[in-house]
């Protein structure tokens, strides 16, 4: 996820649009009752996740912005040995490329402190217990088997996505305080 947040904003928009555009398509597919038309279907989403990708992209411009400053100063090899400590834990030897990495982890997760993620973890799993009755909810009121299913594949998309980026956003934190340990001037 580092690597593709620090692609450039065109790059990040055409990876993105496509999937939105996809899951767009297969929510009106699936969740229209009276079935529309192929072609508006496909203009719809392709519209849609068009415009939601560059909606989400153009809101994590800042988040860009922090990760490519944080890598700059520091070349290719530099760069991924950096992407390597905050994504897989690997310890560079060399204190300045911990530092780089430490400020890249950080930048990644948005500044926040331990409890502030601490919060947003909480946020998250509330998100989720009300997605889930929602998709409850829907399969209960639909009468279609199609937007039967459409609120089932929310649902289970949802449970495995949300709980993922909790799951990164920990392992990173964890990887971040494993790098802060090595450097001399961390008390």
């Amino acid at each position: 996820m580092i690597r593709f947040t620090l692609q450039p904003f065109w790059v990040r928009l055409l990876i993105s649009a496509p999937i939105l555009a996809v899951f767009w398509g297969a929510g009106i597919s699936l969740s229209s009752s009276p079935s529309p038309s192929v072609l508006h279907s496909v203009v719809f989403a392709v519209f849609v996740g068009v415009a939601l990708a560059a909606w989400i992209t153009y809101s994590r411009e800042p988040a860009h912005r922090a990760l490519v400053e944080a890598l700059a100063s520091v070349d290719k090899t530099g760069r991924g040995q950096a992407i390597a400590a905050v994504v897989r834990g690997d310890v560079p030897s060399d204190p300045e490329l911990r530092s780089v990495a430490i400020r890249l982890g950080s930048a990644y997760l948005g500044g926040k402190s331990a409890d502030q993620l601490k919060r947003q973890e909480r946020q998250t799993w509330m998100v989720l217990v009300f997605l889930g009755l929602l998709c409850v909810a829907g399969v209960v009121v639909e009468s279609s088997v199609h937007a039967r299913l459409y609120f089932v594949a929310l649902a289970l998309i949802s449970a495995v996505v949300l709980p993922l980026g909790l799951l990164r956003a920990r392992r990173i934190q964890r990887n971040i305080s494993t790098l802060a340990e090595g450097l001399p001037d961390a008390a």
